[in-house]
């Protein structure tokens, strides 16, 4: 696990700390460092939790209701790309039946994320006995 930016900008609302969205040079500024700790641990599957994330690993600010769900294959920094929710989005939504769509859906994804995780073991596994 790790932040795709590695300082936070926060200000004092109502006496407590609240983080700042990064701007995209803050996030480009980072992108060396999640890069060398993505090609020293070539994960099978990489969860983007949130817009910042996603724009970092994707290149493009995704809308996440759309984008998530489903694995996106086609990037070269890992086998697998899931987008989901930030955990704190959800704790932000006012509406109740909204913040618990959101979190069961963080749930599916993180079930998926599991999911792609095990089937290159399995794989490698058949192939190990087979031979």
């Amino acid at each position: 696990m790790t932040n795709t930016v590695k300082h936070f900008k926060w200000r004092m609302v109502n006496g407590a700390r609240k983080h700042q969205t990064p701007l995209g040079k803050e996030i480009h500024a980072c992108k060396p460092w999640l890069d060398a700790e993505i090609e020293k641990i070539k994960p099978d599957v990489i969860i983007a939790l949130g817009k910042t994330a996603a724009t970092a690993l994707i290149g493009m600010k995704p809308t996440i209701s759309k984008t998530r769900g489903r694995a996106m294959t086609h990037l070269n920094i890992a086998p697998n790309v899931i987008v989901s929710w930030h955990p704190s989005a959800i704790l932000r939504t006012i509406d109740p039946a909204h913040a618990a769509l959101k979190q069961n859906q963080l749930i599916a994804d993180l079930k998926l994320a599991k999911q792609l995780s095990e089937r290159p073991a399995i794989a490698k596994q058949t192939e190990a006995t087979s031979i």
